[in-house]
């Protein structure tokens, strides 16, 4: 993308509309000590424009997010006695989804990297679901690479990955310092391994799939901190949501819409550091900003 130049659309909006239109997303995060990352990605996929969120998270904290995010709808799941999502917990999101039918699936924000999880993370991966797959899911897919690589290759639906460079080292078993200075190699490599759209996070964020590649233009060093990227899953996962469910866009699919959520995230960041520097604006302070940069597109 060329400095200034705005990816892509938003997905129409007309008068009669309503939240059916608009999709579901559900998104898989959470455990104890980590719920943040669940609460930020809920936040801002409820602030992408999505119609509807449900949060599957550890169901002894089902009671207290709701507190904090009354308007998404929750996923109680089973937890192990660490307070991670367990193996048994993959009934419950299957039924969950059985009965409201998510448009798309993100997992990973906080969810741990207990095996009891990854064995539930085998399972999610399986289903017919479009799926942003980040942060502990994918530590725990870089646990076991030659099972998830099988996996993910037999995927009917498309996958999202939002790897941080340390993210990107462990799934692709090399050392940081390759995924650092061989960035656009490792993202083209980590796509074709797990047959997916890749958003490799940094200064420039590089968005790499089905044979496409893209350099994200917005975004500051503001965005290095914890919770950006929950942020980022959040906001890819309702943008996604909306344009499957609505099916307004043509040929808009993974690829363009994660070149879309890394603008939009990245702008949000650029009019957060220009309110507020990047020394005092925290990761939270992104989504109020969601407003400005949905703004900006919408001008174009």
């Amino acid at each position: 993308m060329k400095k200034g130049t705005v990816p892509f659309s938003l997905t129409p909006r007309y008068p009669e509309d309503h939240k059916g239109v608009f999709g579901h997303a559900l998104i898989v995060a959470g455990s104890r000590g980590m719920m943040g990352a669940a609460l930020l990605a809920a936040k801002a996929c409820l602030k992408s424009g999505v119609g509807l969120v449900s949060l599957g998270i550890p169901k002894s904290f089902e009671v207290a997010a709701v507190s904090f995010i009354p308007e998404a709808l929750t996923v109680g799941l089973d937890e192990t006695s660490s307070g991670a999502i367990s193996k048994r917990a993959f009934k419950q999101i299957e039924r969950a989804h059985q009965m409201r039918r998510f448009d798309v699936l993100a997992v990973g924000p906080g969810i741990s990297q207990s095996s009891e999880t990854g064995k539930c993370l085998r399972l999610i991966l399986e289903m017919d679901i479009p799926s942003v797959i980040d942060a502990d899911a994918l530590n725990l897919m870089a646990k076991n690479p030659q099972e998830f690589t099988k996996i993910m290759k037999r995927r009917k639906s498309p996958s999202i990955l939002t790897p941080h460079a340390g993210e990107m080292a462990r799934c692709l078993g090399i050392s940081l310092s390759k995924a650092l200075s061989e960035r656009s190699w490792c993202a083209h490599h980590l796509a074709e391994k797990f047959n997916a759209v890749v958003i490799f996070k940094g200064h420039p964020s590089l968005i790499v799939g089905n044979g496409k590649e893209a350099v994200n233009s917005s975004g500051n060093t503001g965005l290095s901190r914890g919770g950006s990227g929950d942020i980022l899953t959040g906001l890819v996962s309702g943008l996604w949501a909306q344009n499957l469910s609505s099916r307004r866009l043509k040929n808009v699919g993974a690829f363009e819409t994660a070149v879309l959520g890394a603008y939009l995230h990245g702008l949000a960041g650029d009019f957060a550091e220009e309110a507020l520097t990047p020394y005092a604006m925290s990761a939270q302070d992104l989504i109020s900003f969601f407003p400005q940069a949905f703004k900006k597109i919408c001008r174009k």
